[in-house]
């Protein structure tokens, strides 16, 4: 489900980046006909930026199964013209951070993730990892985070590091939303939002909404699977539960009538806690055929215990 939404973000992503000539296309009986620009096709979806959104109730971008098109469309699909956008959808693309950096990296997915900062035994840690030990990308984000968030300005890594000495080792976390860029050499790194440009954001945001709504879709899914699961849970506990009360019962009344008939005694045994136990002294009542055994079922049962007194409080009759 995400790669698919995933998919489907980056076409609108590419729609604001890509232009292709419009033409017509239909559906695979010849009935449905429309004027649409080819956005972006993989092997079972073909996205299209429709000419007439009115016609198309207000959507500009619409998915279509591949195999619901015209055979003059699957056809053109398999065309030079079409496979050259294929082929724009792995190149890399140039990207306007806020301070102009110019950036050449592919988008391959979008991202939502906690970024954690902490000092501990003297060293700086982000999300458990040494700052130190983070690629140099990563350590020039960093900062820029806390700048984000914080409001504060932090030119180099001193002022970081003095900035992190404020928070007297308590942890900071900030959620950070973006995305996945790829880089020519194959790396990929997460890069906030905040750090575009305004003009780059118009073309992502889209996406965006896109992806944040699949993930929120799918998190519902999770946490009502969750729900059913405790709830599975707690209804196996609750008969374990009863079961082990109605076992309970059954012993007592197997108990009682190898008393009744005189097979055995009931005793009353005096139990103090052991040396190192917490706890009050306390008296059991257990059934045995003499003092001995009386004594050993009580202290199999109070691990920790140690017995004292017995009296027997019945001779085999009530």
């Amino acid at each position: 489900m995400f790669r698919q939404s995933c998919f489907f973000a980056l076409c609108i992503l590419l729609s604001q980046l890509h232009f292709v000539s419009a033409r017509e296309w239909s559906d695979k009986s010849g009935a449905y006909k429309f004027e649409a620009t080819l956005v972006a096709f993989n092997d079972k979806t073909v996205v299209l930026r429709s000419s007439d959104k009115q016609r198309m109730n207000g959507h500009e971008l619409i998915s279509i199964p591949r195999n619901e098109l015209s055979p003059a469309d699957q056809e053109y699909l398999s065309s030079r013209e079409a496979n050259e956008l294929t082929s724009q959808l792995e190149k890399s693309q140039n990207w306007t951070m806020r301070d102009g950096t110019k950036v050449v990296g592919k988008v391959v997915d979008f991202v939502r993730k906690d970024v954690v900062i902490q000092r501990r035994r003297n060293n700086v840690y982000v999300n458990d990892r040494l700052f130190s030990n983070l690629p140099e990308v990563y350590q020039q984000i960093v900062p820029k985070v806390v700048e984000e968030f914080e409001k504060v300005k932090l030119p180099n890594e001193k002022d970081l590091e003095k900035w992190i000495l404020t928070l007297r080792g308590i942890a900071k976390t900030y959620q950070c939303e973006g995305v996945i860029l790829e880089f020519e050499n194959g790396d990929e790194y997460a890069v906030p939002f905040f750090l575009f440009a305004e003009s780059d954001l118009k073309a992502l945001r889209p996406g965006w909404e896109q992806w944040s709504a699949a993930k929120s879709a799918e998190a519902e899914k999770e946490e009502h699977s969750l729900y059913l699961q405790t709830q599975a849970s707690n209804f196996q506990q609750n008969i374990q539960n009863q079961l082990a009360v109605q076992q309970q019962l059954a012993i007592a009344q197997i108990q009682m009538l190898a008393v009744s008939t005189g097979a055995v005694d009931l005793w009353e045994v005096y139990m103090y806690p052991g040396q190192g136990v917490m706890g009050y002294p306390i008296h059991v009542v257990v059934t045995a055929s003499d003092s001995s055994k009386a004594s050993y079922q009580a202290a199999a049962r109070n691990p920790g215990y140690v017995v004292g007194p017995i009296k027997k409080i019945s001779n085999g009759r009530f």
